[in-house]
């Protein structure tokens, strides 16, 4: 969906502001990508947004997510079941997709910075 790329997407695509630095990183995922996971979701149950360790957006759930920690590079805050964060009509959520955006690209800054794995990304 072309209306989810933003006019400064090349930007964080190509750096991202670390204090008064600009640090290269290379950003595997688009929003498209997490449109179409947070899309295939299933709202009932539990569920995390997280980045594998080659960059791809997946949603699992949390029993997934806590089970197999060192699969993830990064790891979005928990979505509970039923509060519509995950699905078919989150995924048109602009706002939601933007947010889960910004956090996965600082999670996988401080992933690739760390060499650390279910780098936690909420809210960060």
């Amino acid at each position: 969906m072309a209306i989810l790329e933003g006019p400064y997407d090349w930007l964080l695509k190509s750096k991202m502001k670390v204090g008064l630095h600009m640090l290269p990183i290379d950003i595997p995922f688009t929003k498209q990508d997490i449109v179409d996971a947070v899309s295939q979701g299933d709202d009932s149950f539990d569920n995390s947004v997280v980045l594998t360790l080659d960059g791809k957006v997946l949603v699992v759930t949390l029993d997934e997510a806590q089970t197999n920690p060192d699969n993830y590079a990064v790891r979005h805050e928990t979505f509970d079941s039923g509060d519509d964060y995950i699905g078919l009509e989150a995924s048109k959520d602009e706002k939601l997709i933007e947010l889960i955006y910004n956090n996965l690209c600082i999670g996988w800054e401080k992933h690739k910075k760390l060499g650390r794995t279910s780098v936690s990304a909420d809210g960060v």
